[in-house]
């Protein structure tokens, strides 16, 4: 799978690169872990703009569930 590399932009973004990198080196990249790494990303660049590192209160909210999802939707982020 060839994807286009991403331009992170949130605190971490560093780790996020390493990451994508190493799981395309190891061809277990997918269109999935692309789509849910840059939307995880730019939720954190958007709602964090100013932290320094990924947080737990980024993560919390990032998982709890949202208004348009149904029950079982975050289960898939």
């Amino acid at each position: 799978m060839n994807l286009k590399k991403r331009n992170y932009r949130s605190c971490f973004k560093e780790h996020l690169d390493m990451f994508s990198d190493y799981m395309r080196a190891s061809r277990h990249w997918s269109s999935g872990h692309d789509y849910n790494m840059c939307s995880f990303d730019r939720y954190c660049a958007e709602q964090f703009p100013d932290d320094e590192c990924i947080t737990q209160e980024m993560i919390d909210s990032w998982c709890r569930k949202r208004a348009t999802e149904t029950n079982l939707s975050c289960h898939t982020r």
